[in-house]
């Protein structure tokens, strides 16, 4: 499983012990898991929240106590769309790019929900042999050059990666200031997680779904790819997890997923908050393998 390591501190990876239910049951365990320990048979409402802290700058990591803060005092999941957006706006007085690091390595770290439910759901080379998602399939650009791996390799070096990327001291040397010439690679890194949410709609509805009802991971990441003009390769059934404010299609017929009609790019041009990207050369076209 993916590890979140810092020159300052680290996130363990989840416990390989828990099922998908007991962590959504004790979801803090992701928030600040070195600060808090769960002790086996320790009741949900035992479990500490991060208190909702007004906001400092006297700390490296006063922006990411502040990040557990705000999503461990959200009750009602899946949360509104508008409230997704709120999160997603940098607050005042804080750098645009320093919040998109903060909500970038959160995704990561979160992410790791979406896995356990994957696996079990059998996410395995023999139920998934391929990283795919409706028509799209994708290489796996951990590899020189990019190759095929099986989905959950495909999953978990791709947070491996973005876990190892985001804690670069080359690219990202402090959590208070982030290089401008390093801000091109949040297009990329969030390009690719979105990929592993696109494969979990297509491939293990019901587990897209349960996690998001606990946690509403993906209605967060897509408020942040709006807001700050992340694009992809859309497609327009995962979107109504996005658009729609309450989900009432939970249990329908898992054939309408699995027969829906073939998809394209649209976007091919797009721009992040400061500066103009040209989406991927190799990506362009209706191409259906992809390389990251």
């Amino acid at each position: 499983m993916s590890s979140f390591q810092h020159s300052k501190g680290s996130i363990e990876p989840l416990s390989e012990d828990l099922t998908l239910d007991e962590l959504l049951d004790v979801k803090t365990l992701v928030d600040r898991p070195f600060k808090k320990r769960l002790r086996p048979g320790m009741k949900k409402e035992d479990i500490p929240i991060v208190p909702l802290t007004e906001l400092n700058f006297e700390g490296p990591f006063s922006l990411e106590e502040y990040l557990d803060g705000l999503l461990s005092n959200e009750t009602s999941h899946p949360m509104s769309v508008k409230r997704a957006k709120e999160i997603a706006e940098p607050p005042k007085g804080v750098d645009l790019w320093i919040w998109v690091y903060e909500l970038v390595r959160r995704f990561t770290v979160d992410l790791n929900l979406l896995v356990v439910g994957m696996l079990e759901d059998s996410c395995s080379p023999e139920k998934c042999p391929e990283m795919r998602a409706n028509e799209w399939q994708y290489l796996c650009a951990c590899h020189n050059p990019p190759q095929e791996c099986v989905a959950i390799d495909y999953i978990l070096h791709t947070l491996d990666n973005t876990s190892t990327l985001l804690c670069s001291d080359k690219y990202f040397p402090s959590k208070i200031s982030i290089p401008l010439s390093s801000t091109r690679h949040f297009s990329s890194i969030m390009r690719r997680l979105y990929r592993i949410f696109n494969h979990a709609w297509y491939k293990h509805y019901e587990i897209f779904w349960k996690v998001e009802n606990e946690i509403s991971l993906y209605r967060r990441f897509m408020a942040v790819s709006e807001y700050y003009h992340f694009k992809y390769e859309h497609s327009d059934m995962v979107n109504k997890a996005y658009s729609k404010e309450i989900e009432d299609t939970y249990h329908q017929d898992q054939e309408k997923v699995d027969h829906y009609s073939s998809q394209t790019f649209s976007d091919n041009d797009y721009k992040t908050p400061n500066k103009p990207y040209e989406y991927d050369k190799e990506n362009k076209g209706s191409k259906t393998m992809l390389t990251s």
